[in-house]
């Protein structure tokens, strides 16, 4: 386990790959956390640049989460070549949990994964990928903009199972591609489960975005000025915290929570 840890370096992996069983691990805090429920992150932070020139899994916090990551932030710009990338982590698989955490830095993948004759990358405000159920993420935001090839999102780029509530992204998406959301990029037809996800459709000046992303149209798209707004909240399910007056344990558009 890891707790109270930062990093504000920056970290370059410039390792070679050559099957996606072999890619490298790259992350802020960790590069990956393998030992499944007993393995954890909390109140940890990353501020440094995260990069893998060649590939491989990329997260501002850890490149690949099996366990538990919690409290946690990232401002550093995240960049992988090709495979997974995240703010807080490249990817989740079953036994991983995020929750209360956030990312703003800028989350870039450019390149792309090849399974048989299909080809996807996949990246995500919080997560590239969650990889299977009970994987999830709760508790979560993302303010920080998004630019990939495939499965692109503002908090995933593709929830392949995995549960995903009360989050919200106001990062603006950037894909070409038609597998592209405000939320997830990509949902498998089983497994993918999500609730009270709200993205917004403006920017902070009022100008669009995230308003034509392609064919996934998960979450509720609101104005950045409705994402100011508790109620807005609340109608999507969350409830008011009387104590800090947080919603859902995290604070409204760009703003830490008051625990972390």
């Amino acid at each position: 386990s890891v707790t109270n840890a930062y990093n504000s370096g920056d970290i370059t992996a410039d390792g070679s790959l050559i099957v996606i069983s072999a890619a490298g691990f790259a992350g802020g805090i960790v590069g990956t956390g393998i030992d499944g429920t007993t393995s954890s992150i909390s109140n940890c932070y990353n501020t440094g640049a995260v990069t893998a020139n060649v590939g491989g899994y990329v997260g501002g916090i850890n490149g690949h989460n099996t366990g538990t990551i919690s409290d946690c932030y990232n401002t550093g710009k995240i960049y992988a070549k090709k495979y997974y990338a995240g703010g807080i982590t490249g990817s989740e698989y079953k036994t991983g949990t995020i929750f209360d955490c956030y990312n703003t830095g800028a989350i870039t993948a450019d390149g792309s994964t090849v399974y048989g004759t299909t080809i996807y990358s996949y990246v995500g405000g919080i997560a590239g990928a969650l990889l299977g159920l009970p994987a999830s993420i709760t508790n979560a935001y993302n303010t920080g903009t998004i630019t990939g090839a495939a499965m692109t999102g503002g908090i995933v780029g593709g929830d392949m199972g995995g549960t995903i509530s009360k989050v919200y992204n106001t990062g603006k998406i950037i894909s070409s591609n038609s597998r592209a959301g405000g939320i997830s990029g990509y949902n498998a037809t089983t497994g993918a489960v999500i609730s009270s996800a709200l993205y917004a459709t403006t920017d902070a000046s009022g100008n669009s975005i995230n308003q034509n992303l392609g064919n996934n149209k998960v979450g509720t798209g609101v104005t950045y000025a409705d994402l100011l707004k508790t109620s807005t909240y609340t109608a999507n399910g969350w409830t008011v915290d009387s104590s800090t007056g947080t919603v859902g344990g995290i604070d409204t558009v760009g703003v830490k929570a008051s625990t972390w």
